[in-house]
This record gives structure tokens, C-alpha cells and sequence, in this order.
């Protein structure tokens, strides 16, 4: 049985390469490639270069509220050294098959810092779970949009009173319960007598530490506040690329745009998403009429943009670093 499900997952990462080239096969099936490069070549560059500078900030602000989580928590980390352990997870996260970009962002943090790593994961999974609930919201959005397209979607309204309602819930158990349930367990294995008892119950009160940077009606507002303003960043990083292929700008646009994206990001097919964001992206936009060729050249200029910017932001920390390393010595 275990030699089955050790040879099962050797071989779903060759599936899942194999499901994705077949998928990929079939969506460039037809494209014009010549058409793509031509409106690529004529792009505008001054809402690239406007989609970048939002971009960018965005990548700022989204390490800013992972930076006060820590903060809310007692972990204070200075701030050179935490944007470092952040970006190092984005890039991870971007080129990497898996989620592994938190995993190295903890572990970053704990090299760099010293930081407990049981502690940082409470942060972010507080910071997750804002964004989930987020996720949901936009989904429920993106289904109203197409039933307002005529897509023949026949939405239920109380769909949309539901879904909020349990993500809502889920912040709120979160934050009045996540830490004391979390004691309350500690207190539990405490009953016992095993080895490697007072090292798990300390890593449990450290995990309940991070949980509890969401614990109050102030952190939980903040955090609304944050979450809301980063969200709103990126779509408006969506609609100001749009009009560089001549693309009237929506909200709708920016809804589906911003849902798809988001969730072909989150299943990490392909390293960097390459195909599977492209392919998101394009039906997405189909809906609207834009053309696969139009279409492709957004996503594929897009993909650059949130690819891109993460990395020079990553690889200018780390060049920091070398100079700092070097003026030392000297």
C-alpha cells in the first residue's frame, strides 16, 4: 500500500505536466502568433509603465501587512531583513511547483531574524485566510458578471449572502477562538507524558502567539483595511494595462481578470504559471469579446509584469545586502 501512494506521488507531477501540455496543445491550437507579436509590438508604454509603478507599490503594501502581522504579534524584525525573507517566498512562489513560497519565507525569516518559525506561521495564516475569504468574495462577483453577460448562468441570489457570510465567520472564529483553542489544545497534550512533550507545547503557544495577531475588533478592522486597499491594487494594476492593447477598462474586466488570475497562480501547474495563467487569462477576457490574439498579448505582457516585478524587488534586497556585506569588511 505505501509503495502504491509512494509511486502515485512520483508520478503526479509527471501528469500534471503531461494534463497541462495537452490543455496548452489544444489553446494554441489556431492562434495567429504573427498577430500577437504585432500587438505586442505596438503596446503603449505609458500604461506598461503605469501598471508597473502600481504593481510595484502593490508588492510594498502586501509586505507591509505581513510586516505588521509580525508586528501585532511581538515580533519585532527589522525591516531589510523581513522584506528580504518576503520576497524570497514571492519568488519561490512564482517560479516553484507548490506553495512552497511560505514555507520559504518562515524559513527565511527564522535564518535572517531569528524569528520562531511556529510564530511566523500564525501571521500568515491569518493573512491567508483574509485573502480566501477575498477570493470568495471576487468568485461570487465573477459569477454574477457572466450571468449579466448572458453566459446562461442562472445565479441564486442567496449564493451570494452565503459565501461571504461563512468567510466573514471564518475571521471572526479566527479571532475570538483561534489562540484560546489553540491553548485549549496545548493544555490537553499536557495530560500526557511523551517525549517530545515540552517542545511541541512550546511550538503550539508560539503558533497561538501568530494567531493572535488577530485578536481584537482594531486588528481585525486593520487588516480589513489592508487586505481591502491591496485588492484594489490589483485590479487597478489589471485596468491600467488594459488600454495598452486598446482595451476599454471595466470593473467587470478587472473582476474576472482578477479571479482567474488569482486561482491559476494558486494551483502552481506549471513553474511561474506559464500556459496555465496565459490560458486563465484569455478566457476570462473572451467573454467581453476581445479577441485570443488580444487577449494572449495582455496575459502575456501581465504575466511579465507579476513575474518581474517581485524579482527585481527580490534581487535588489539581496544586492543591498552584498553592498552592506562589503562596506563591513572594508
Amino acid at each position: 500500500m505505501k509503495d502504491t501512494q509512494s509511486k502515485s506521488r512520483q508520478l503526479w507531477p509527471w501528469i500534471r505536466i503531461v494534463l497541462v501540455l495537452i490543455v496548452l496543445a489544444f489553446f494554441i491550437w489556431g492562434i495567429d502568433w504573427a498577430s500577437v507579436a504585432d500587438v505586442l509590438r505596438t503596446a503603449h508604454l505609458r500604461y506598461v509603465v503605469a501598471a508597473f509603478v502600481i504593481y510595484f507599490g502593490l508588492q510594498l503594501l502586501k509586505y507591509w501587512r505581513w510586516q505588521w502581522l509580525l508586528n501585532e504579534a511581538g515580533v519585532e524584525t527589522p525591516l531589510i531583513p523581513t522584506m528580504r525573507s518576503y520576497f524570497t517566498g514571492a519568488v519561490v512562489n512564482i517560479f516553484g511547483l507548490g506553495r512552497f513560497g511560505e514555507v520559504a519565507r518562515i524559513v527565511a525569516l527564522n535564518r535572517e531574524t531569528g524569528a520562531a518559525a511556529a510564530t511566523t506561521t500564525g501571521t500568515i495564516f491569518v493573512e491567508k485566510l483574509f485573502d480566501l475569504v477575498f477570493l470568495g468574495i471576487t468568485g461570487v462577483a465573477v459569477l454574477f458578471v457572466l450571468a449579466d453577460l448572458g453566459a446562461g448562468l442562472e445565479i441564486n441570489p442567496t449564493l451570494f449572502q452565503i459565501l461571504p457570510v461563512v468567510g466573514i465567520l471564518a475571521v471572526l472564529i479566527t479571532m475570538r477562538f483561534g489562540a484560546k483553542w489553540l491553548r485549549w489544545f496545548a493544555a490537553q497534550v499536557d495530560r500526557f507524558t511523551f517525549r517530545w512533550k515540552d517542545r511541541l507545547l512550546a511550538e503550539i503557544e508560539k503558533l497561538a502567539v501568530g494567531v493572535a495577531s488577530l485578536s481584537s475588533w482594531r486588528q481585525l478592522v486593520t487588516m480589513v483595511g489592508i487586505t481591502s486597499a491591496m485588492w484594489f491594487f490589483i485590479a487597478l494594476s489589471e485596468m491600467a494595462l488594459l488600454p495598452a492593447f486598446d482595451i476599454q477598462p471595466t470593473v467587470y474586466l478587472a473582476i474576472a481578470v482578477l479571479f482567474t488570475g488569482y486561482v491559476s497562480t494558486a494551483t502552481k501547474m506549471t513553474p511561474a504559471n506559464i500556459g496555465v495563467f496565459h490560458v486563465a487569462v484569455v478566457a476570462a477576457l473572451g467573454p467581453f469579446g476581445i479577441d485570443r490574439e488580444q487577449a494572449l498579448a495582455y496575459a502575456i505582457l501581465f504575466h511579465l509584469l507579476i513575474s518581474g516585478v517581485p524579482l527585481v524587488q527580490f534581487a535588489g534586497l539581496y544586492l543591498m545586502r552584498g553592498e552592506v556585506q562589503r562596506g563591513e569588511a572594508k
